[in-house]
């Protein structure tokens, strides 16, 4: 074996034959120093011996490697798909450099892998092989002129072999504690030399590869941050849900035996003052005690009552007199073998008015939702009506009279300065009418910011001015304008940088602080959209400049042609002109090409932020991009889901995209409510909205999503109360205003007579009155049958159906069919019952609005779905897709939806009109699993 070393040394061995394993084995335990190896073996043919080399790769002394590789796998990089950023950075390289090839290499401990690549196809090489392993071994840039002429090299494979390497010059990635983990490297087949700004550039994008690596690593901390904060989160949630509610205990005979002090707090009795006293005496309003009593009456007697182990909504009365909404569960429990009633309340006041300050904020959201969907799609072409948008929105939820979106921009002398983006027109005269018309569209400039105007630029806070007259910050208002009764201004910022500014005034009661952390979803927006049409007016203009250099070269290049030809004695002054503009160019794309790459990021820091889970798929609906708020609603990250269809979220997404496709609704469809999934498997219904995005790649879909769990279970219970109100009503119709009309027909039926008796000719008409009012006794009775509870749970729909046609024949004298499948699938009676209304609702219209004669009824039961049908002879009907329809047709597009269906319209007819509701049979188990487990 020494034989074999001593050779090995010199590279150049001649073997016949020779087991390559155990050689391996061999060296490793002779050279513990080395840390690799690559060796090629030609075996003996029938001309002669072949050549074998070794090569080997000794740790450089000048590295720590062992923390050198530490650092590396710290940025988790190796063996990650290929990433847009990394690659435009090698393309610049080899833009820049000239070179054929450019990579960005990651030493490991055996092998150097390509992050990117530019010229080559394979993406690692044996590190024994790498000119990069030479480059980290210092801090500064190495460049190989001629491989071939430097002994290194000379004999490296891919300096004698493809890809034939001759040029080399890379650019050591240094850590900030200073380790080089690899290069960004150029390279050639062709001896060459860098110039210094070629040397410079390469250095500077060495760099700006280190700062990519770190933004990766804070990247993941930042996700793990945000983990903390939501399990911190959870954690709060769960002690506020524990706090103790107010605690009542009374007897068979009504008397209060226990009241907690939960209870003093809330009713404002001690508990002396109370116990022995009648329960309903205390906290019941005399409005309700009647009942009260009558009830507890009825459950002595009976031993049954509707009330127990429920919770009920209504009014209690404190001591102080004044009556406030609770909500009350009544339990059963027996204490030393007798009955005992044990009352759990809760002061729902402080919850009501967060349930209105909830329903005020959802609307706002998805007003801004609908608006930056808006932006996203129409771009910046439209940013005016966006901002006119923005601010009518924000008028209308402060409730104020005037108002203004600013962007704030610095003049030449770096002094901040406001211009409008939208205003309220407040001109009080000709004059100030056609200087706001002048500048409406280019937007007004305010550069004196001593005012209560510019404060908020000045101070960088929020400004709150409830009495601007008398304000030391104000600076005064022309004559002649409007009074200014209370202001408030607040500054939008974007980070620590403030890139706008909104101000409203004139709202009845002044501004508080309340008020503006109401609207921060709307001013995120504000400071989203603005930053947006700043990118896109900066990439326009940058577009500008470029074109401009452009035609500026190919201008200089033909007067420099012209005058090459014309004086041949200034050829070499000219061409070093020529040269040297050229690199200022060169230098100045380069410049360009930064600026666009930062534009790119901003642009996709405004899809990240966001403030609605936000996913970017291609046309066969493949995801291409999430944002964080998608992976924290579904529990996946951005890598599992990048390449996963969209069903994987939206398991019934195909169905809602083949009715888009089909072109079935007749409006626009922006928003749809639909069942999502996390990654666990629980599902939970989304408000959904899809906008086509162009893309210089392709057409892409951005699909906007919102959790509306909460909102769901209020619509549920507007329902139930909207289904009380109907029986109500009907209990109305019926028993009073029925028994009112026929009062006041057989008043008229006996004038009638007495004017006939005594000959006198309006007898006649009294007569007619009869009639008329028994027609109007007819339709209330009508009307009273059609708004009448139905019980689902005895027949079902199929029964329910059947009952409406037979009432609808009956009270309007039309022919009704009713063709129900028979092997439709189980529902519940909430969806049997609002299926029912729907097509409770749809009759009516045919026969008021269409004049319909026959209407037919049909349930049907296809693979995937449930469809409920009602056509009609009627007038056809097609409705305007800019209108939200009528009062009936929101009702049931809300029944629908909220039983995880879909109203369908036809566009046109030539012959019927119909309604349709498709219900997807699998997201109406989902939904009535949901809606129990709510329960």
């Amino acid at each position: 074996m020494p034989e074999i070393i001593d050779l090995l040394t010199r590279f150049d061995i001649l073997i016949k034959c020779i087991d390559v394993s155990t050689l391996k084995k061999s060296l490793s335990a002779s050279f513990s120093s080395f840390i690799d190896f690559e060796a090629k073996l030609w075996f003996a043919n029938d001309d002669g011996y072949s050549l074998y080399y070794l090569l080997l790769v000794n740790a450089p002394e000048s590295i720590n490697e062992k923390n050198r590789l530490i650092a590396l796998k710290r940025y988790e990089i190796l063996d990650t798909p290929a990433k847009l950023e990394f690659d435009d950075l090698t393309q610049l390289a080899s833009l820049i450099c000239q070179t054929p090839i450019s990579l960005i290499s990651l030493v490991d401990e055996t092998r150097q892998w390509f992050k990117s690549r530019v010229g080559i196809e394979v993406c690692e090489t044996y590190r024994s092989l790498s000119f990069c392993q030479h480059a980290i071994e210092g801090s500064e840039l190495m460049e190989i002129a001629d491989a071939l002429e430097d002994e290194r090299f000379c004999n490296n494979p891919l300096v004698t072999g493809e890809p034939y390497i001759r040029f080399y010059a890379g650019a050591p990635l240094t850590t900030p504690d200073g380790h080089r983990i690899g290069t960004l490297c150029v390279i050639d087949q062709v001896p060459r030399r860098l110039s210094r700004e070629q040397r410079d550039g390469l250095v500077r994008l060495a760099r700006h590869i280190m700062r990519q690596l770190e933004s990766r690593v804070d990247h993941a901390k930042l996700i793990q941050s945000s983990g903390a904060l939501r399990e911190s989160y959870e954690r709060t949630e769960q002690i506020i849900e524990s706090a103790l509610d107010a605690v009542v205990a009374m007897d068979m005979d009504g008397l209060i035996i226990s009241w907690n002090p939960q209870a003093e707090v809330i009713f404002g009795w001690s508990a002396g003052e109370v116990i022995g006293q009648k329960m309903s005496q205390v906290i019941i309003p005399p409005s309700y005690r009647e009942a009260h009593e009558h009830g507890h009456r009825h459950f002595v007697q009976a031993g049954q009552t509707k009330v127990l182990n429920r919770r009920l909504k209504f009014s209690a009365l404190r001591q102080d007199g004044t009556e406030f909404p609770v909500e009350l569960t009544i339990a059963k429990v027996m204490v030393g073998g007798k009955a005992q009633f044990s009352a759990f309340i809760r002061d729902l006041s402080e919850w009501n008015a967060s349930e209105a300050k909830l329903a005020r904020a959802s609307d706002l959201l998805r007003a801004v939702g609908r608006l930056q969907s808006s932006f996203i799609s129409r771009g910046s072409i439209c940013a005016a009506e966006t901002f006119e948008e923005l601010l009518q929105l924000l008028l209308n939820f402060t409730g104020s009279e005037y108002g203004f979106v600013a962007e704030v921009l610095l003049d030449e002398q770096g002094q901040p300065y406001l211009k409008t983006l939208a205003i309220t027109n407040i001109a009080w005269n000709v004059e100030m009418q056609d200087f706001y018309e002048k500048h409406k569209a280019k937007g007004l400039e305010f550069r004196n910011l001593n005012t209560l105007l510019g404060a908020a630029v000045v101070t960088g806070e929020t400004v709150i001015s409830n009495s601007p007259a008398t304000d030391p910050r104000r600076g005064g208002l022309p004559p002649g304008h409007p009074p200014m009764n209370s202001f408030l201004s607040v500054p939008i910022k974007q980070g620590a940088e403030m890139i706008g500014m909104v101000g409203v005034s004139n709202r009845p009661g002044g501004y508080d602080m309340a008020l503006v952390e109401e609207i921060e979803p709307l001013l995120s927006t504000y400071a989203t959209i603005i930053r947006g049409f700043q990118f896109a007016k900066q990439k326009e203009s940058d577009q500008h400049r470029i074109e401009a250099l452009n035609s500026d070269l190919e201008v200089r290049a033909g007067e420099l042609a012209a005058a090459l030809a014309d004086k041949m004695r200034e050829k070499r002054e000219r061409l070093d002109a020529l040269e040297e503009h050229a690199a200022t160019l060169e230098r100045r794309v380069a410049e360009r090409t930064d600026e666009l790459v930062r534009t790119k990021q901003q642009f996709q820091d405004l899809f990240e932020f966001a403030p609605d889970a936000l996913v970017m798929t291609n046309t066969e609906g493949i995801i291409q991009m999430t944002n964080h708020r998608a992976e924290r609603l579904f529990g996946w990250t951005h890598t599992e889901l990048l390449g996963q269809p969209l069903e994987v979220l939206l398991p019934t997404f195909t169905k809602i995209e083949s009715s888009v496709m089909d072109g079935v609704f007749f409006e626009a469809v922006e928003k749809h409510s639909l069942l999502g999934r996390c990654k666990d498997g629980t599902e939970f219904p989304l408000e959904l909205s899809l906008s086509p995005v162009q893309t210089e790649d392709g057409a892409l879909l951005a699909v906007a999503l919102r959790d509306i769990s909460e909102r769901r279970q209020l619509e549920q219970e507007l329902a139930r109360i909207s289904s009380h109100e109907q029986e109500r009503i009907a209990h109305e119709l019926h028993d009073h205003l029925g028994a009112y009309l026929a009062g006041i027909a057989f008043r008229f039926k006996s004038l009638a007579e007495t004017l006939d008796r005594l000959a006198i000719p309006e007898a006649a008409n009294a007569q007619q009155l009869v009639g008329q009012v028994n027609e109007g006794i007819d339709l209330v009775r009508n009307y009273a049958r059609l708004l009448a509870p139905v019980d689902m749970e005895l027949g079902g729909l199929e029964a329910g159906l059947s009952q409406l046609g037979k009432e609808m024949q009956a009270a309007f004298r039309i022919e009704c069919r009713v063709e129900v499948a028979t092997d439709l699938p189980p529902l519940t009676p909430e969806q049997s019952m609002q299926l029912y209304r729907i097509a409770q609702e749809a009759i009516r219209n045919a026969i008021q609005h269409g004049n319909a004669r026959l209407v037919t009824i049909s349930v049907l039961c296809e693979p995937n779905h449930l469809k409920l049908i009602i056509s009609n002879d009627g007038k056809p009907w097609s409705p305007n897709p800019q209108r939200k329809g009528g009062l009936g047709l929101r009702i049931m597009r809300h029944r629908a939806v909220n039983i995880g269906g879909t109203l369908i319209l036809p566009a046109d007819s030539a012959d019927f009109t119909s309604v349709t509701c498709l219900l997807p049979l699998r997201s109406a188990v989902a939904i009535n699993r949901n809606l129990n487990s709510n329960s």
